[in-house]
């Protein structure tokens, strides 16, 4: 065996040690929202994937692949819009160390080996979308995200200038971790990109410019948006008919897991529960419908989603005081 390989096996025990070391870890009661917000976008991407895909498949995929890079770019170039308004640099610290870049579910494990202005090389070890994807016999549809998202993420932040790269990733069963590596090359830019990239101020320590809550209800919007209109671009009347039955399967997942999740932890499955742990208001609809011009999407999942949700868990709420 030679000396590089032994070096690398024993890299990847050190890290699957680090990995196991925290899987005793309890999370606080302040956590378990945020991990609850990112377990209900997981079933809302798939039920979109099995719906389209099951009718669909290549077409099906490139509707997925397309409203899932969509989400990214968006995501992306709002946090350098942030940015620029605040004059702080948009570099890949920035990106990486405030913002939507550095949201994180709690139940996420990585190793950074490289983080500067200009480059970001990174592991991910352990993923709940991943854990999702595996446990539901969905990892095809993982890398369909996995494979556009942050490519497409680091592009809007970037202005097209950045380069992403996932050489391993853990909705392949070959793969031990998520690989990423990130750059953002001066010479790629020009003169007054260059200057708003790195000779603005830095961001302050400890700063953050969104929640993590807030970050997957604005993922959450964006992709029911995004597989909208590429539903309607590609298949028409059928296409609204596709998204339609996936918020139907959606639905029924979700009231299943609220159920399921407010026994476990002895709680009312009511308003408040739900206000903190779902990813969409039962009470108001997200401004971003109607500024993305998608007030039927809007409408539908409104009437498969949210009514019945409301119906049955804030009513049952009321009569329970």
């Amino acid at each position: 065996m030679s000396q590089a390989i032994s070096v690398i096996l024993l890299l990847s025990l050190e890290q699957n040690t680090i990995n196991n070391d925290r899987s005793h870890i309890m999370y606080s009661t302040e956590e378990l929202p945020l991990q609850d917000r990112q377990d209900f976008w997981n079933p809302l991407y798939t039920s979109f994937c099995r719906t389209i895909c099951e009718k669909y498949k290549v077409e099906g995929e490139a509707v997925i692949r397309r409203a899932v890079g969509s989400v990214g770019y968006w995501q992306g170039e709002q946090q350098r819009r942030d940015y620029e308004r605040s004059g702080i640099s948009t570099d890949l610290n920035a990106f990486f160390q405030s913002g939507r870049g550095a949201v994180c579910d709690p139940r996420s494990v990585a190793t950074i080996y490289t983080q500067t202005k200009e480059v970001r090389l990174c592991d991910q070890f352990t993923c709940p979308m991943s854990n999702y994807w595996k446990a539901n016999n969905a990892e095809a549809y993982g890398l369909f995200y996995c494979e556009e998202y942050m490519k497409s993420f680091l592009s809007g932040y970037t202005g097209g200038k950045g380069q992403f790269h996932l050489s391993m990733t853990l909705s392949d069963k070959r793969d031990m971790c998520c690989q990423f590596a990130a750059y953002l090359r001066p010479a790629n830019l020009d003169a007054q990109q260059r200057c708003t990239a790195f000779e603005k101020k830095a961001v302050p320590e400890g700063a953050t410019s969104i929640s993590f809550a807030d970050y997957m209800q604005e993922k959450a919007v964006l992709l029911c948006v995004f597989i909208w209109k590429e539903l309607d671009e590609a298949f028409g009347k059928e296409g609204a008919q596709l998204y339609t039955n996936a918020l139907r399967r959606f639905e029924k997942e979700s009231e299943a897991m609220l159920e399921d999740i407010a026994f476990r932890r002895g709680i009312p499955c009511g308003g408040e529960f739900i206000a903190q742990s779902f990813p969409f208001s039962l009470f108001a609809a997200s401004p971003l419908w109607s500024a993305l011009s998608a007030v039927k999407a809007s409408e539908l999942f409104h009437e498969l989603v949210i009514s019945p949700l409301a119906a049955k868990y804030l009513q049952a709420a009321a009569c329970a005081v």
